[in-house]
Parts: structure tokens; sequence; C-alpha cells
């Protein structure tokens, strides 16, 4: 397949006749003649101006693009190899109409960032709602890596460096949809550098949690990197915990070390796309060799494994125990949530504070760790600003999230309305962004932080918005508030009983222990099996406070030491 599809004239991908979708011939021209714009970033107000005199056609365009991003095709495994592969231009047909991929790409992309104001503006909130599986469509958002490690790879790049970019593109063959679940792996190899791919033996005989496990193993050797330990699935029950099940697909949206190699390898692509996925103190700075920061601030320790391959040894330093977590964040597309009790909430006993006593240390602490963007790499956060200084609005105990959105809501309704006589608030927040916040802290609304429940580190009730000040002309992003909102979904807020704050895994216990392990660039959540014993991998966690290899210096002055660790 790969000599094929690198010696192609041309590419097509086919999503069939269109019986589907409504006015294909209209729907490709609009792409045509928008792209250009939306490719050199253009705001959506500007676009709204350009195109008054076909307003009212807006709505069903963008509903039928957005769909057509959602056909079957491609989510299909082998698809995959045959995008990332073709030399020549790719061409998106339907029914007897085409358009060029990166045309279509670039419009999609720009309806996927902006679904806010075009719901305003009239598609159909349901269009977006039934489209938001985070484990569809991922060949759109993550094109540009995708050709990134085909061409290395065509290139017999035989380098580290290769290997971690084409780690970055695995999780694609994770949640294509494939018939044999084998060829969740080999279905991938055609796109895998040499040091990979001709090291797997392809054997459709073999059991698929022996080839998904000894598949990790290698490329953490190759790599001498345990990232790739972020992968697992919380619902998955294979042995090791630290091989992941490539048949399950994602239970929780972009982790912090994904975004950083999508930013450090980014081509062309919507600017502000990138913003969004990579976080603005990344993309904004226009760099594409700024080295992301790593909780293990780059110091390697070798890695190995047990003869019988179900052992992984490394070396970490221990940050602390859970001693508290919230609710789990809730999806608002009706999956059901991660854990088997998402609304449990262990309550911290602690009274250790690291932060700072003074409230503004804590709620930014809090930001920070929601929106997995470190406070100390943070440049003007407005949202730490503004957030915590909207009154709290009331609502009953038994918060569900699909009710809140199906229906009016009659104290968000009143606050909103007291929101918009303010103009400082109205430009800054704004209504839709009120609503995500409303999510967010009602979800919260219970968790102990420093000695007393979240809401109680917002205005009360009834006391009105204050105008805002030192905010100059900053507003507060869609895209930052949707971020804070999916960070949570199949995660929860925990504090350590040394008082950090922590974004963790969904299926997280009382007394797991979060570590920072050599080779890993973003903190662990562990589990310990016995008194002594070795330790299951939970997932990866956010620790505020630990994320740019902090923790180093911690053990240079005795307040940590490392350790010798063994997952199993």
């Amino acid at each position: 397949m790969r000599e094929i599809y690198s010696k192609a004239f041309s590419v097509i991908v086919s999503l069939g006749n269109g019986v589907e979708f409504e006015k294909v011939a209209e729907v490709f021209t609009f792409i045509r003649t928008i792209a250009p714009a939306i490719s050199k970033g253009i705001e959506y107000s500007t676009f709204k101006q350009q195109q008054a005199g076909a307003s009212h056609l807006l709505p069903q365009l963008f509903a039928t693009i957005w769909s057509m991003g959602y056909h079957p095709y491609w989510g299909r495994l082998w698809v995959i190899q045959e995008i990332a592969l073709a030399a020549g231009p790719i061409t998106v047909t339907c029914n007897r109409s085409s358009v060029y991929l990166h045309d279509f790409r670039m419009v999609w992309l720009f309806i996927s960032l902006e679904a806010q104001n075009m719901i305003a503006d009239g598609v159909p909130e349901a269009v977006f709602s039934r489209h938001a599986d985070i484990n569809a469509s991922g060949i759109l958002g993550r094109f540009d890596a995708l050709k990134a490690v085909s061409r290395q790879t065509l290139h017999h790049d035989a380098s580290k460096n290769s290997l971690i970019l084409a780690r970055s593109v695995l999780s694609l063959g994770m949640t294509a949809k494939a018939t044999n679940p084998l060829d969740h792996i080999y279905g991938m190899l055609g796109i895998m550098p040499p040091l990979l791919s001709d090291k797997v033996e392809v054997n459709y005989d073999s059991k698929p949690a022996e080839v998904f496990a000894s598949f990790t193993r290698m490329i953490i050797e190759q790599t001498q990197d345990l990232d790739t330990i972020f992968y697992v699935n919380q619902k998955q029950d294979m042995r090791p915990t630290w091989a992941a099940d490539w048949t399950r697909g994602f239970d929780r949206y972009y982790t912090l070390h994904e975004r950083g190699s999508i930013a450090n390898h980014r081509v062309e692509t919507y600017s502000r796309w990138r913003d969004f996925l990579a976080g603005s103190a990344t993309a904004s700075s226009g760099n594409t060799s700024e080295v992301p920061a790593r909780a293990d601030a780059y110091k390697g320790a070798p890695i190995s494994f047990s003869r019988d391959g179900k052992f992984l040894h490394c070396k970490g330093i221990k940050l602390g125990s859970i001693d508290g977590f919230s609710a789990e964040g809730t999806p608002i597309t009706g999956k059901a949530p991660t854990s088997l009790s998402p609304s449990h909430i262990i309550q911290p006993s602690t009274t250790c504070n690291p932060y700072g006593d003074d409230e503004k240390s804590i709620t930014q602490a809090l930001i920070a760790t929601v929106s997995m963007a470190p406070s100390s790499a943070a440049r003007d956060n407005i949202l730490s600003e503004v957030i915590f200084k909207v009154p709290w609005c009331p609502h009953s105990p038994d918060f569900d999230v699909e009710k809140f959105l199906r229906e009016a809501d009659l104290p968000l309704i009143c606050l909103a309305a007291e929101m918009s006589i303010e103009p400082s608030w109205k430009k800054v927040l704004g209504i839709d962004n009120l609503c995500q916040l409303e999510i967010l802290r009602r979800t919260l609304a219970s968790f102990i932080v420093c000695g007393k429940p979240l809401k109680e580190y917002f205005p009360k009730e009834g006391s009105g918005f204050e105008p805002l000040e030192g905010v100059g002309g900053k507003e507060v992003s869609k895209a930052e508030m949707a971020m804070l909102n999916t960070n949570i979904v199949g995660r929860r807020v925990a504090v350590l009983k040394n008082g950090y704050f922590a974004l963790v895994p969904a299926v997280v216990g009382e007394a797991d222990e979060v570590w920072v392990l050599f080779g890993a660039s973003m903190p662990v959540v562990l589990r310990d099996c016995g008194e002594g014993g070795p330790l299951e991998v939970v997932g990866e966690g956010f620790v505020e406070g630990f994320m740019g290899g902090e923790v180093m210096a911690a053990v240079e002055m005795g307040e940590y030491e490392v350790e010798d660790v063994i997952l199993c």
C-alpha cells in the first residue's frame, strides 16, 4: 500500500452519492469560494459581513459541511494510510461534485472553531452535538502531523524524533474502525518509521492483547519515552496496565503532551485552530522549534522490561497521594460517564495549601489546573481575571447537563440579563461563555478547595456584576471556555495530601499516588497493587506546580527523592 499511494498521481476521497446531504454542488462551490480567506485566518465577524447577501443560506451550508466531516469514510482505519501517503493532491468527491481536501479541511476546521457563533446564527445545535464524539474525524484535525509522519517514513528517517512524531498519530489507528482488532496496529505500519515497522512481525493468529503489549513495549524501548502509556483507556481490563488496548477509543480529550506534539509538528494549517489545540502560549509564538516543558525536565533514566515482558522498570518521584476528588466532568453528548460513580465526591481533609493564602492565588491555580495550562507559563490569562468575579447562580443539587442544555434555566437567564447591563462584561465574557462556565462550576460546586466549597469563591448570588478593570480589550474566547469543560470530561479535579491541585482520570481512587516518571512528559497516576509491590497505571495527570520540571529542583533540596518504580 505504501508503494501504491506514495506514487499515485492523485487520490480520491469518495463520500458516496450524497443522498444524505443537501445541495452538494452548491456546498462544494461555497467551500471553494471561502477557503482562501479562511486559510488566512479571517475573523468570523468579517466573514459574516462579506457573506451578508447569502446569510440565509449559511446555516444549511455549514450544517452540511460539518456532517460531511463525520462521514463513515473518515473513520475507516485503512483510509489513514491512503491519505497520509498520497503524494499528489487529494480530491473529495460526493455525487458528481468535487473539491480539494485542503479547501474542505480549512472550512471544516473553521466551522469547528466557530460552532457557538454559528449556532447563534441559526445552525441547529443538534448538528454539532450529534457529531461531538472525540474519536471521530481525527484525520481532519491531525492531517498535518499525519503528513509529516509519512514524509519522514518515505525518506527513511531513522531518528528517535521520527518515532516520537509517529507516536503522535498512532491514536488515529486506535480510534478508527477495523474488522480485525490486530489491524489497529498492522494497519498503521505503512506510515510508521522503519525503526518500528521493521520490528513488527505481522501474524494474524496472535492474540490482540499480546500484540498490543508487544507494540507498546517496542515504542517505549526505541524512544526511551513513556508517553505511550497515556493512551490507556480507563475502562480497559487487559494486562499489563502500561499497555493500551488499541481497540478502544479515547475516553477523555486531548492531553497536554498531545497538544504539544501537534504544535511542534504543525505544517500549514488554519492558524487559530493551531491556537485552539496547542494552547495560545505555544502556538501564538510562531516558533515551531520551541521546546515544550515536561514534568520530568527531560531527565532521562533507563527504562527496561522483565524477561516475560509483563513488568516495566523505570525511575520516578512520588509527588503525593490523592486526598480527595470532585465529581466527574459530564459529557454533553448523551454518552455514558467514564466511571461507575460519576457524582461520587471524596472531600479532601488536608489543610496544606502550597499556593498562598490569598484567594487570587488559589483561584489562579484552579484555573490553571482545569485548563491544563501551567500558571508558570501563562501570559496574561484572562480566564483567571474574569471567571471568579461572576456572581453565583443558584441551582438544584441534582444538576443535569443535558436538561440544562435542553430547557430554559431561569436563574441563568436572570444572571445573563444582569451581565448584559454592564457593557464591559458583555464584551469580555459573553452569553455563550456564561453558559459554559455554568456547566463547569455547577459540576464542581460542592467540592472543597482549601477549606471551603468551590461555590464560595464566587461573589454571592444577587451581588451584581462590578465593572471590569485592568482587562483592556481582552476577551474570553469561546475556545478557551469550551476547553475548560472538555478537559474535565472523563476526569476529576483532585487535591493531593500535600495540598496540590490536580486533574486526574475519572476512575481515580482514594490513596492513588501521583508520580513524575523519568521519561513521561506529564505526571502519572498509579495504584498500589499490594504493599511494596508493582504499581498499576491509572492514567495521566496534571498537577499545578509540577508541569515544567519543578520537582527536580525540589529533589536537590531534599524535599522529594528518586525511587525505583515497577509498573505491572
